[in-house]
C-alpha cells in the first residue's frame, strides 16, 4: 500500500464513525470492502493508533470535515461508553508514563 493510501484509509477512520467502527470489528474485511490494500504490518500500524485515540481526535474536530452521515449527535449510551473509554485510556497511559 502506498503512503498516500494508508493516510487516506487514517483521514477516513478519523472523520468516518460508521467506518472507525466497522474496522476495528472487523479490520481485514472492513478494508477488503472498502478497497484499501493493507498490508500485514500496515495493518498492526493501524491497529496500534487505538480506537479510542482516533475517536478522541475525531471528537475534536469541527463539524463541517466530519462525514455527515457519520457524525451526527452520540447517543447518550456512545457518549458515556467514548466518556469511560477515554477516561480509562488516559488513566492507563498515566500510569505507564
Amino acid at each position: 500500500m502506498s503512503q498516500r493510501s494508508v493516510e487516506a484509509l487514517i483521514g477516513r477512520l478519523v472523520t468516518d464513525r460508521r467506518l472507525r467502527r466497522r474496522f476495528f470489528e472487523a479490520p481485514e474485511q472492513t478494508c477488503s470492502s472498502e478497497t484499501y490494500d493493507v498490508s500485514e504490518r500496515e495493518m498492526e500500524a493501524l491497529l496500534g493508533l487505538g480506537e479510542l485515540e482516533i475517536e478522541f481526535l475525531s471528537q475534536r474536530l469541527d463539524a463541517s470535515i466530519v462525514r455527515a452521515e457519520a457524525s451526527g449527535p452520540m447517543t447518550f449510551w456512545e457518549e458515556e461508553c467514548t466518556f469511560s473509554a477515554l477516561s480509562a485510556a488516559l488513566a492507563r497511559n498515566l500510569r505507564e508514563n
